[in-house]
């Protein structure tokens, strides 16, 4: 949330998509670089070492990352709108209570919207490792390796898929990602099957489609739901509320129907109605509140 809004706040206004969609594009290399740590790990060691030691060696790896992150993140400067209001008064004494008052259809806007997308994301890549180890019996080192390649290719096109929305508009085609899921999901996780025919990465691919122009185009549409004010907050509250339902319990729900109905295609289906939802809020966003700042002229979520 803190780098959506920062890179919202300093992002040349015709191209405040394509910028950014670097930041779910850095998270989705992160995850495939742990993808295909996880697999490499689990190569080498056997899955059996894999399950009772292995894993930890990829969390060990990663620590000093977070010192990396630390050290860069000291050396920001804060973005001219933030220095701009916090001079003229304008930033909020208390931000979490101008959110939840002043900016409270904003936040429940995004509470769902954020829902749909990290309930889709997380359905048809995080959970995904596990629903073809367990209900589809791919070897572990096969999906991670898979995965993370597929999901490395399709991080890479993020920055394009966003530029996309600079000029269509955001509401134009976060609300064609949400469609190709509906459309999507089904035939994807009926190909990944094994005797289906299609390639395991064939299938992935298309399931990573709508994915790819969901999570590029979701985090700029995100911020700009919001007033400068309070942006930062309602962003990240909303956004984790958002998250903790859908991606927190996406996966759970996903694993529960599919045992309770014994129908493989069920994590598909759930992605299928994830996504209705997240279209039905899309319908009661209105332009951006972007254009709002001193010397910025704003498209984005507007023109649609």
């Amino acid at each position: 949330s803190g780098a959506s809004t920062y890179i919202d706040d300093t992002a040349p206004s015709r191209f405040r998509g394509f910028f950014g969609a670097f930041n779910p594009a850095g998270i989705a290399i992160g995850t495939a670089a742990a993808g295909g740590l996880a697999a490499a790990v689990s190569a080498v060691v056997g899955n059996s070492a894999m399950a009772e030691w292995g894993w930890r060696v990829p969390f060990l790896l990663s620590l000093p990352l977070s010192f990396v992150v630390l050290f860069l993140r000291s050396r920001l400067p804060e973005s001219a709108q933030f220095a701009k209001n916090a001079r003229t008064g304008v930033t909020a004494g208390s931000p979490f209570r101008a959110a939840i008052v002043e900016e409270w259809p904003a936040v429940v806007k995004l509470v769902v919207l954020s829902f749909s997308m990290t309930c889709t994301a997380y359905v048809g890549h995080v959970y995904l490792n596990t629903y073809l180890t367990a209900q589809l019996h791919y070897p572990p080192s096969e999906a991670l390796a898979t995965n993370s390649w597929i999901t490395l290719v399709f991080a890479l096109l993020m920055p394009l898929a966003a530029w996309s929305s600079d000029r269509l508009g955001r509401r134009r085609v976060y609300g064609a990602a949400m469609i190709a899921y509906m459309v999507l999901a089904l035939p994807a996780f009926l190909w990944m099957a094994p005797g289906s025919g299609v390639p395991l990465g064939l299938a992935m691919a298309v399931s990573f489609i709508p994915w790819v122009f969901s999570q590029a185009v979701g985090y700029p549409l995100f911020t700009e739901l919001f007033g400068s004010r309070a942006r930062m907050t309602g962003v990240a509250f909303g956004f984790s509320l958002g998250t903790i339902l859908g991606g927190g319990f996406g996966p759970y729900i996903a694993q529960l129907l599919t045992t309770a109905t014994n129908w493989n295609l069920a994590p598909g289906a759930y992605m299928a109605a994830s996504a209705l939802v997240g279209l039905v809020a899309l319908l009661f966003v209105g332009p951006s509140k972007i254009d709002e700042r001193a010397g910025v002229t704003g498209t984005s979520t507007d023109g649609d």
